[in-house]
């Protein structure tokens, strides 16, 4: 999605000779025995295919007679025996400027999806700020805390805290910013942070993550999630080592998940009391997770914490007030 925006609205680049002979990286797979339908197609391209490889051949011997020696990071591959293909054209990111020209409709017709009216709509707010864009994002970056450039950035349009957080680690230099989803918390509940199983994933709840993955790294913890992140994704887990592998915490068991969850909802709470919650979850969701956005909570009974208990307990067991009349 970043290469088609690239491309889209982005500077063409013009790549020294060094990368000439450069092959992106293909997965080999074993090819299955072709059909006799195929292996005619295959025969009747014969010709075209030898005359691009006499092409090709001409291409890359331009290229070695003109680059300079391979670095480790420039790797020149013989194009006619290494697997891969070409890179492909490059473009920069594009500018706000740039990005100014860009339409919703254009942009969902390249496949943007709802994402498009967000990214008109950030260009054209960042081209109003006091002394343009660029400005702006650089006084951002240079001269203002982490916190505060966050807090700044989720007032553009469709930008929450994590996409925030992104920014702050990977334009603003803010090293210490940990974009927290699902996945993160997933990771710190794991880890670091037990207490939070079955929580709902607040901002605060976010921050508090942040701040405890920052207080295990230091200053450069955004890198540091970033590597956990990567080394958590299925495939690269399955490639790394067995004594580099995060070892998995210990699951509970369902019955032991329902006993824990059984006991603790109903100590404190009355027929009535139960009714009033079940009332008002019903009309808000979560009353933890909505309570910022509703104002004060209408319960009367329960703390903060009696009500992550009853939120926790419905998700096991279906609702209380249903429930009741069935034996415990």
């Amino acid at each position: 999605m970043v290469e088609r925006l690239c491309a889209g609205y982005g500077t063409e680049l013009f790549p020294d000779g060094r990368l000439g002979g450069v092959l992106k990286a293909v997965p080999v797979n074993k090819k299955k025995e072709a059909t006799p339908q195929k292996k005619q197609r295959d025969a009747d391209a014969v010709g075209a295919e030898t005359a691009e490889k006499e092409s090709l051949e001409a291409r890359v011997s331009a290229t070695k007679a003109v680059a300079p020696p391979a670095t480790p990071s420039v790797v020149a591959f013989d194009l006619l025996q290494a697997p891969g293909e070409p890179l492909g054209t490059f473009y920069s990111f594009p500018t706000v400027t740039q990005l100014l020209g860009a339409t919703e409709e254009q942009l969902r017709a390249m496949g943007f999806g709802y994402r498009a009216k967000f990214i008109a709509g950030t260009a054209a707010a960042l081209s109003e700020k006091e002394g343009g864009a660029d400005s702006y994002l650089r006084n951002l970056r240079d001269h203002v805390l982490y916190r505060d450039a966050q807090v700044a950035l989720t007032e553009l349009p469709g930008v929450g805290p994590k996409v925030a957080a992104c920014a702050c680690l990977f334009s603003l230099d803010k090293h210490q910013a940990v974009p927290v989803d699902t996945h993160v918390w997933q990771l710190a509940v794991e880890h670091y942070l037990p207490s939070l199983e079955g929580k709902t994933l607040t901002p605060k709840i976010m921050e508090k993550v942040e701040d405890t993955i920052v207080g295990v790294f230091g200053e450069y913890a955004g890198w540091a999630h970033n590597t956990l992140f990567v080394a958590e994704l299925a495939h690269v887990r399955a490639a790394l080592p067995e004594k580099l592998r995060t070892p998995p915490r210990a699951k509970t068991s369902k019955e032991e998940k329902k006993d824990t969850m059984k006991s603790p909802a109903n100590k404190f709470l009355s027929e009535e009391q139960l009714e009033v919650v079940v009332k008002e979850e019903s009309a808000m969701g979560s009353p933890v997770a909505k309570k910022s956005k509703k104002g004060k909570s209408e319960n009367k009974f329960l703390s903060e914490e009696e009500l992550e208990v009853v939120v926790k307990a419905e998700s096991a067991m279906g609702s209380p007030v249903a429930k009741k009349s069935k034996p415990n």
